[in-house]
């Protein structure tokens, strides 16, 4: 089923999102995988897409219980055959693999997507709160401590993603009578988990948002998509405006980013990208010589001339228009008033 908290819009999808999204879900499928918070014999379990997918993505994405116990023990030791398990899919507009989760798991499936802070809900926010100076950053540290708290405090108001209510249902199923494995997802387990998992580690873990942030990276090998990062310091100013965050650390970007100064996501698959295809070019190069030189050695040119033009006998199949050309071609040079 799909939960009914507020969504924003989907966003119009490209050919590029598509192939990139896609890809990222191949690679990661299965991977990623981490506990997050765990209460007697309940766990939650970070991870990227559940789904499965054949050679090269060649197949799928579907969905196979096998695959997902195997990945899970291997990973976190988790067994969800003699435990019950619930899927929460963070994903937003990847319609294929939320359908094919959906089909598959039924009632087991939660939808919760997550899309962080872009500048326009951001500057709606300023507008709703009286706030003139609303900085292109979205950082809290650039707005004055009076404005900082004015939105901090009606966050929950404007946060699109409802991270308040989604870590205390999560921790609610957590510690509830029958046990339980809470599997939380995006595609790679990165942005959109790592938004989620930050929260719920802030909330109900005492950690500090430097130490979340630097924990995620070290588990993705890069930092978070900004919009998720904005997202996750927001929450951090509310829970510190509540009472609930003992650190003064939330809009520490330091460490991270303090910009929307690219997408990561690209960089990482540029540089993890580089080296296997340089190796697929050469060995396309290779495979195009070796062809050449098969062609030359099963179908050689032959020497054109009378002779050849009267002799048909060993002929290539291949060459038989070469020959016909190359004959009319000698007999217009030999020949040219008769041509």
């Amino acid at each position: 089923h799909i939960d009914t908290l507020p969504q924003s819009p989907i966003p119009d999808e490209t050919m590029t999102y598509w192939a990139v999204g896609f890809a990222t879900a191949w690679y990661y499928s299965l991977g990623h995988i981490h506990r997050l918070d765990e209460h007697g014999s309940s766990v939650i379990v970070r991870m990227g897409t559940p789904l499965s997918y054949n050679f090269f993505g060649f197949g799928g994405p579907y969905f196979s219980e096998k695959n997902l116990q195997t990945a899970l023990q291997r990973a976190v030791d988790v067994d969800i055959g003699s435990t019950a398990y619930e899927d929460y899919c963070l994903l937003t507009d990847e319609m294929t693999a939320i359908s094919a989760e959906q089909d598959a798991l039924g009632d087991k499936f939660h939808h919760w997507p997550i899309y962080g802070i872009n500048f326009e809900q951001f500057k709606k926010a300023c507008d709703d709160n009286n706030v003139e100076e609303c900085p292109p950053s979205m950082q809290p540290n650039e707005l004055s401590p009076a404005d900082r708290g004015a939105m901090a405090w009606s966050f929950k108001s404007w946060d699109v993603d409802q991270l308040e209510e989604r870590v205390e249902r999560l921790h609610e199923q957590l510690h509830g009578e029958d046990p339980k494995i809470l599997l939380i997802h995006c595609s790679c387990g990165c942005d959109r988990t790592g938004q989620l998992a930050t929260a719920y580690s802030m909330r109900y873990l005492n950690m500090s948002f430097t130490e979340v942030f630097s924990k995620n990276k070290e588990m993705t090998g890069r930092d978070l998509v900004y919009v998720n990062q904005v997202a996750t310091q927001w929450y951090c100013q509310n829970l510190q405006s509540r009472g609930l965050y003992h650190y003064d650390d939330c809009g520490n970007c330091d460490d991270f980013r303090c910009a929307n100064v690219g997408d990561p996501v690209g960089h990482q698959w540029m540089e993890r990208m580089e080296m296997p295809l340089a190796v697929f070019l050469l060995i396309l190069i290779f495979l195009c010589w070796l062809c050449c030189c098969c062609c030359r050695c099963c179908c050689p040119r032959r020497a054109y001339g009378r002779e050849a033009a009267t002799t048909r006998v060993g002929v290539q199949p291949c060459s038989r228009v070469e020959d016909h050309l190359g004959d009319r071609l000698i007999e217009y040079r030999a020949f040219p008033d008769s041509a």
